[in-house]
């Protein structure tokens, strides 16, 4: 940028100079004066910043760069914590139902074996309750036949 600062003076000092041909004379150099100080401050309205604001403007971008990089950086950092608690949990989780699933299947194996008691001792007592029956039976059959018994022997007469 400075270059092109640089040549576009040099153009406006070169342009004064070749104002004048054999063909042509010589303006007035009022007029060149006016036209060389317009066209020297428009060169300075284009003129780069300086060397001082360029750095200042460098080094406030970059100080912007780091601070981003700082923050992202702070953020993985962060994630990966984040990451290895929820990992952590995880497995608390995971062990905890590995835990819950054998005590269930525990509980299952001793309900399947009292129910296979249950069922034995159900079985057990049907078969108590049918002898029991039977008995029942052949002492009322008992008793009928005694009470028969007795009828025969009382007098008829009474």
């Amino acid at each position: 940028m400075k270059r092109a600062y640089s040549l576009g003076i040099i153009s406006v000092i070169a342009s004064i100079g070749c104002t004048a041909t054999p063909e042509q004379p010589a303006q007035e150099p009022r007029e060149d004066v006016a036209a060389l100080t317009s066209r020297i401050s428009a060169l300075e309205t284009q003129r780069p910043p300086s060397t001082r604001a360029l750095a200042q403007e460098t080094y406030e971008r970059l100080t912007g760069d780091l601070e981003l990089r700082a923050e992202l950086y702070q953020l993985r950092i962060d994630l990966a914590r984040e990451r290895r608690e929820t990992t952590q949990a995880l497995d608390a989780l995971r062990q905890d139902l590995a835990a819950t699933r054998a005590t269930i299947d525990e509980y299952r194996a001793q309900s399947a074996g009292r129910d296979e008691t249950a069922e034995r001792t159900l079985s057990d007592l049907s078969l108590r309750l049918r002898s029991l029956e039977t008995s029942v039976r052949s002492l009322y059959d008992a008793r009928r036949a005694a009470e028969e018994d007795l009828r025969g022997l009382r007098p008829a007469n009474r």
